[in-house]
């Protein structure tokens, strides 16, 4: 499986709840994002030059991956610290190692862009003075096949000027041929060099959910909801104690007539 495939692998069935009930909010901000954030944007440029549109799943595998990778760099050593957190051990070990190696390559064809586009450059010339060579040599056997003892003023100086021809194209080769030796030495000299000081492993723990933390604030928090209502379940017992005594004395003011609480008084 890919990484794109595993980033819009459809959720299961505990999932699937998950979303339409406790992260609805967040099931509705995705989508009413992804329906006005519109296209996906350019993730860079083909060899052509021309900008590369990811698809939809590719813009959502690269969202995802730009929260799970983190980067810093310390000034004073120069050492850069990748971390990687995924939902698995060997995933964020997995992702950590594709991550260094296409990183190591995109260094090395940024500082070797330009020996790179003079190498390039030395290997179509020298293949063009290659093959003229070739084309002159031809030229000058086949002439002297036809005129083994050239006599006349004319074929000496065709012959003549065939051989300087050949003299010409061979220094040429000669030439461009050390220059594209020395172009192949430079590039390999001008290789980066990334060394890896920590090889990425599979963690041995895992950086979160701290289930200990979870369950002390739960207890924490339950506790403190428990003591918040129990006092609010006292507030409306004693409340509603009062309104029944306040009831219950208005109806004895209203059964009990005026003189038989006048004589009882008395």
């Amino acid at each position: 499986m890919t990484f794109v495939d595993y980033v819009n692998r459809p959720p299961g069935p505990l999932g699937t709840v998950l979303n339409y009930t406790i992260k609805l909010p967040w099931t509705l901000k995705n989508a009413f994002g992804s329906a006005v954030s519109g296209p996906p944007a350019p993730a860079g440029t083909t060899d052509a030059g021309k900008p590369l549109i990811p698809s939809e799943e590719e813009d959502e595998a690269l969202k995802a991956i730009s929260d799970m990778i983190s980067s810093s760099v310390n000034e004073e050593t120069g050492l850069m610290t990748i971390s990687v957190t995924a939902g698995g051990p060997v995933l964020a070990s997995d992702l950590t190692k594709s991550f260094l190696d296409h990183f190591t390559t995109r260094v090395r064809e940024i500082r070797t862009e330009k020996v790179r586009e003079r190498l390039k450059f030395v290997v179509g010339r020298f293949e063009e003075a290659e093959q003229e060579l070739e084309t002159a040599e031809e030229q000058l056997a086949q002439f002297l096949e036809r005129n083994q003892n050239p006599t006349t003023a004319t074929l000496q100086f065709r012959r003549d000027r065939l051989r300087r021809q050949v003299t010409f194209k061979e220094q040429l080769y000669s030439k461009l041929q050390s220059q594209l030796t020395q172009t192949r030495l430079d590039l390999q000299r001008r290789q980066p060099v990334v060394t890896v000081v920590e090889e990425p492993v599979p963690p041995m723990k895992r950086s979160s959910p701290q289930r200990t933390l979870v369950v002390l604030l739960n207890l924490i928090l339950g506790g403190g909801i428990g003591v918040v209502g129990a006092f609010v379940r006292a507030f409306f017992s004693r409340v509603n104690e009062e309104e029944g005594r306040e009831k219950l004395e208005e109806i004895r003011e209203n059964l009990i007539p005026d003189r038989w609480r006048t004589s009882t008084i008395g």
